[in-house]
């Protein structure tokens, strides 16, 4: 499903970002599945960064669980501050991350984000793999991403 994804995003503009996505909904619908596909595969590399910062203690599910503490259902957030407010509720680092991948829409770190769990990405195919040789260090991020 991974490799899916990852080549279903290759037929998309993969320098739009996600918030630039969201924006222009009604005047791109040639993108508009870009969003689906992109914002899963941006969650992936969200999570991974997540937990490697963290030590394998947060992830986007814990993240998510914080954002509904703060907001709940009744209360929304500034769209002007939502990245400096993620920030906060993360780490230092995150800033950089939010800017490039959902500001700025640079392509995603597919390939860096999966070789830190032990997995490969074949550019050529689109395929994912397990690496040949995972690391201790990789296999204890793996499994704190995905119990595996």
């Amino acid at each position: 499903m991974l490799s899916d994804k990852v080549r279903e995003l290759r037929k998309y503009d993969d320098h739009l970002s996600l918030t630039q996505l969201s924006q222009q909904v009604l005047t791109r619908q040639d993108q508009f599945y870009n969003f689906y596909v992109k914002g899963a595969l941006f969650n992936l590399c969200l999570d991974v960064r997540l937990r490697e910062l963290s030590g394998g203690t947060q992830g986007t599910q814990q993240l998510t669980q914080t954002l509904l503490h703060r907001y709940g259902a009744h209360r929304p957030f500034a769209d002007a501050q939502f990245f400096d407010e993620l920030t906060q509720l993360t780490y230092p680092e995150m800033r950089a991350f939010f800017r490039d991948y959902l500001e700025h829409g640079q392509p995603l770190p597919l390939a860096a984000n999966l070789g830190k769990v032990g997995l490969t990405l074949d550019a050529a195919s689109g395929t994912v793999a397990l690496a040949a040789n995972p690391t201790p260090a990789q296999l204890a991020l793996r499994q704190a991403w995905i119990g595996q």
